[in-house]
């Protein structure tokens, strides 16, 4: 098919002045000129460019077949070319492009001997945001006693554009962020138990932000801690009950519930549960250990042990000290009397066998004995005045708190020795004198003389009146 296209010129005829038309035929026009989109409308180092042909295709006013050339240029500079084909697209490698260029691509159709005019669409390579490969954090199961860590060391990158990356922290509390903490740790102290805490890292290339990735944390429950575990007496003994004081904390300050286990020598005592061991449950040489441990209503601590005590002697004891009469059948004690020094209620917790020491003491404080017994008519000690005995017992190890008695001596009655009648064989006008000798144990110096009392019979008969030592 061929056109006539009909150029008009205007010349001047020299001496006709007359317009002369000129006819002249073309045989090929070019094809219409291709409507284009390039791809993407904001395209970073991460994105291929890619230009494709938008229906409808163009056509040849000829009827001749259409191919198409692609040219693209990084700025000013052609960098390739394609030309006669028919593909509907063309593709810039992503890795071809650098951040701040501009890409143009021209596009033409062609039907072999002539171009359409180009269709251009242009784009400027954007920055790659900085993308967060991996990173860890740590602890898995944190407590409020462990800081929460994002490791900044470990966290790797990638920048399309090679931009040197830093990064920015944030943490949040049961969704709510907390804007007093922007460090890669979370310090123990920030956190309690049941909250959870979510660490944010967001890289940024110094143009822009990446992604930001997380960390999650649940808080778990912290075992409590027995931190001391003391008793006393440092030295015990059967009369002395064992007092445990335990210290214990908890970090999630929960109520907490202590467990105490006696032992007395390495063996359990069962029924002993409480802060207290009585002396019941040991004996003289044992030794005795407390294990504890507190709950917090969810876990035990672990066992905290206390140091080991040995039971030690127990002193033996008296409930109070005796002074009787060495003759039972007497029972009270005279100036003339042996008197005895006697431990009452005596008790040794150990069941050791006992012995005692003795002293003998009178009100000012004289020493008059030193043995179970006192001969009192040895000493100089009269009615009415007290004699002490300070009894102190001894077991095997040791002695005993001393215990005093004490007693005073009471009057004993005076006794007639003999009656002796003068004349011995008196006739009846003779005066008759009974000469009468006695003892006092008690002596004249405390009793003063003794006072005889007279009372006369003759055969069986009271005489009436006659109260001296003679009748006549």
């Amino acid at each position: 098919m061929s056109l006539t296209l009909i150029l008009m010129s205007s010349m001047l005829l020299t001496g006709c002045g007359e317009e002369e038309v000129e006819k002249q035929s073309f045989t090929n026009l070019p094809p219409f000129s291709p409507l284009i989109n390039l791809q993407p409308d904001s395209a970073d180092t991460t994105t291929d460019l890619r230009v494709v042909l938008v229906d409808p295709l163009p056509t040849d006013p000829d009827g001749d077949p259409v191919t198409f050339t692609y040219v693209w240029f990084n700025g000013d500079e052609q960098v390739s070319a394609t030309e006669a084909t028919t593909d509907i697209e063309s593709t810039i490698s992503a890795a071809d492009t650098t951040k701040g260029e501009t890409w143009s691509v021209y596009v033409f159709a062609t039907d072999g001997e002539l171009e359409s005019a180009p269709a251009i669409q242009e784009v400027v390579i954007q920055n790659a945001s900085p993308e967060i490969l991996s990173f860890t954090s740590a602890p898995e199961e944190p407590k409020t006693t462990d800081d929460l860590i994002i490791n900044e060391e470990e966290i790797s990158t990638a920048d399309a554009d090679g931009d040197e990356v830093a990064f920015s922290f944030s943490w949040s509390k049961d969704g709510e962020v907390q804007e007093d903490y922007t460090d890669p740790i979370l310090p123990s102290s920030a956190t309690s138990k049941g909250e959870e805490w979510i660490g944010t890292v967001t890289p940024n290339d110094g143009t822009e932000n990446g992604d930001p990735e997380t960390a999650t944390f649940f808080i778990l429950n912290t075992s409590p801690m027995v931190d001391s575990v003391e008793l006393t007496p440092e030295n015990p003994d059967e009369s002395t009950g064992i007092q445990a004081t335990v210290t214990a904390s908890d970090h999630d300050e929960d109520e907490l519930t202590m467990t105490y286990a006696w032992y007395v020598d390495n063996v359990l005592v069962d029924a002993a549960t409480e802060a207290t061991l009585s002396g019941q449950y040991y004996g003289k040489g044992d030794v005795i250990r407390l294990d504890v441990t507190v709950n917090d209503g969810e876990i035990d601590s672990e066992i905290v042990s206390s140091v080991e005590l040995t039971i030690v002697n127990s002193p033996p004891t008296v409930g109070s000290v005796a002074i009787v009469n060495q003759d039972p059948a007497i029972g009270s004690a005279y100036a003339d009397s042996v008197v005895v020094c006697t431990a009452v209620d005596p008790v040794d917790l150990d069941e050791d066998v006992l012995s005692y020491t003795y002293s003998w003491t009178n009100a000012a404080g004289d020493i008059l004995g030193t043995d179970v017994y006192l001969d009192l008519a040895t000493q100089s000690i009269v009615k009415g005045e007290d004699v002490f005995c300070e009894l102190t017992p001894m077991d095997d190890e040791q002695s005993g708190d001393s215990a005093t008695g004490e007693t005073t001596l009471v009057n004993k009655n005076p006794q007639i020795d003999s009656i002796v009648f003068n004349p011995t064989v008196p006739d009846a006008d003779d005066l008759l004198v009974a000469d009468v000798s006695y003892t006092d144990p008690d002596g004249t110096e405390a009793s003063g003389e003794v006072t005889l009392t007279y009372m006369w019979s003759v055969n069986g008969d009271e005489v009436v009146g006659e109260a001296s030592n003679n009748l006549s």
